[in-house]
């Protein structure tokens, strides 16, 4: 919803690796709770997911409405 409010991408990445880094730094790092597939997959890859808190979407788009 947030792209077809904004007409935009939500999370414009230029790279897979860049595109992950978008999308963490929105919706926050996965954890073991949140994600545990991909916490995994990503350490047998030697990945180490980016460090984020999660951004509100109010914050990404001030004119939407809450619900």
């Amino acid at each position: 919803m947030a792209e077809l409010f904004t007409l935009r991408p939500l999370f414009p990445g230029s790279s897979e690796a860049d595109q992950i880094y978008k999308i963490c730094s929105v919706l926050g790092s996965p954890t073991m709770r949140t994600w545990p597939e991909g916490i995994k997959l990503a350490a047998a890859m030697n990945f180490r997911f980016p460090q984020f808190v999660p951004t509100p979407l109010s914050a990404l788009i001030p004119n939407a409405s809450p619900e």
